[in-house]
């Protein structure tokens, strides 16, 4: 029961963080209109591939090597956020890079959206190290913070009729940036330094024990930010207003998904490192199940009001989604149902699974684009969301038994 108890908090913390950003996206779509909502999508692929990349090369090995116990925890703590910050400024530079090359529609983000994917970033990293070090009443306290600054700005622009995609992202920063300044201050008792030499040395056990994992970080960065860009080619920036609108419910399971996911990251792990094979197929079996309950219940309501809900929450102009929107739900099902299993090879260091699983989804998804160029329709596009992530799934279930035998 403390067990269960704690990890409410985490679920309670990424509920509040996903509604949020939920509200943001809704907010956007009905006073802004598809056009700003379609900038916003576009732009946010860039913080989608700066938080993959931190999360599977620094903020995945950070939690495993603390759920070990090993000493120096302070220099993993202070590796981490300088190993974080040199990433983004790869990030930085691939954006700007774009707008140079012709990315116009963007052009407007060429700030904001650089100071928000750090701030992104960096408070999802610290984040992970309230969890590890078991502080989850303090995470959520963060999460709260975070939440009511991004709410009370986006909220503002609202009521003075001045949102817009670049109002979104201004909000989004200001709510990353000062809760983890505040966090990190309060935890500067780990901040340690000894010399570069060291910190070379946990850079370079990042590496090895993410290498892998950023790969497949990065296959699904690319197959899933593909898809407002392909909406963008079948129908310009109001497509991909919509299919953004299609995919924001699509992510309204992810408090539960994400906060399962982020709680039992270290428990999988420890538990593997105690029991190894014994009873760890029933394990990962048993939170299965619970990963897909809320799924399944999803994809019934989904079914049953999806043109409805877009109507609702976003206007007439978008009920023509509705189709769309019950591929994609179907979609999120098989993406549930392959977080334990992502979370098991993790926990038997077998990284390069999570390569496997995500480089099926891109490739698969890669060749529909190709054989139905010209047809991108939000129906299609839900279509092939749907599966793309039920085949990754099957490839993964396919490991997992290869393993087993």
């Amino acid at each position: 029961m403390a067990k269960l108890g704690a990890g409410v908090w985490v679920l309670l913390g990424q509920a509040l963080q996903s509604l949020v950003n939920f509200a943001t996206v809704m907010a956007l779509g009905y006073w802004a209109g598809p056009e700003e909502l379609g900038v916003f999508a576009l732009g946010f692929s860039f913080c989608f591939l700066a938080i993959s990349l931190g999360d599977t090369l620094v903020a995945t090995p950070y939690t495993y090597f603390q759920a070990q116990n090993l000493e120096g925890r302070e220099l993993y703590f202070s590796s981490a956020f300088i190993s974080n910050l040199a990433l983004l400024l790869v990030v930085v530079v691939l954006f700007w890079c774009g707008l140079w090359l012709g990315l116009q529609s963007l052009s407007g983000l060429s700030l904001v959206l650089p100071v928000a994917l750090i701030g992104l970033v960096n408070r999802e990293l610290f984040r992970r190290h309230l969890y590890v070090v078991a502080k989850l009443a303090q995470s959520f306290k963060f999460d709260v913070l975070s939440s009511l600054i991004q709410f009370g700005l986006v909220s503002a622009f609202v009521v003075f009729d001045a949102l817009s995609a670049v109002g979104a992202f201004i909000a989004i920063a200001v709510a990353a940036w000062l809760p983890t300044l505040l966090g990190v201050y309060l935890e500067r008792h780990l901040l340690g330094w000894r010399s570069w030499h060291d910190y070379w040395l946990h850079v370079c056990s990042f590496v090895h024990y993410g290498r892998w994992l950023v790969l497949g970080g990065v296959c699904h960065v690319a197959s899933l930010q593909l898809y407002p860009w392909l909406a963008l080619m079948g129908g310009g920036l109001a497509q991909a207003g919509s299919f953004a609108a299609c995919m924001a419910l699509t992510n309204l399971p992810n408090p539960l998904l994400v906060g399962f996911t982020n709680y039992l990251r270290p428990q999988f792990m420890r538990r593997y490192a105690q029991v190894a094979d014994k009873g760890w197929v029933a394990y990962v079996v048993r939170w299965g199940g619970v990963f897909a309950l809320p799924a399944l219940a999803y994809l019934s309501i989904v079914y049953l009001f999806a043109g409805d809900l877009l109507a609702l929450l976003y206007g007439v102009a978008y009920r023509a989604g509705g189709d769309a929107l019950t591929y994609m739900a179907l979609g999120v099902v098989a993406i549930a149902l392959s977080a334990p299993l992502q979370l098991a090879f993790l926990a038997m260091r077998m990284p390069v699974t999570n390569l496997l699983y995500h480089g099926t989804a891109l490739i698969l998804l890669l060749s529909l684009a190709a054989i139905f160029a010209g047809s991108f329709s939000l129906t299609v596009l839900g279509v092939f969301y749907g599966g793309v992530n039920f085949a990754a799934l099957i490839v993964l279930l396919m490991l997992f038994w290869g393993w087993k035998k």
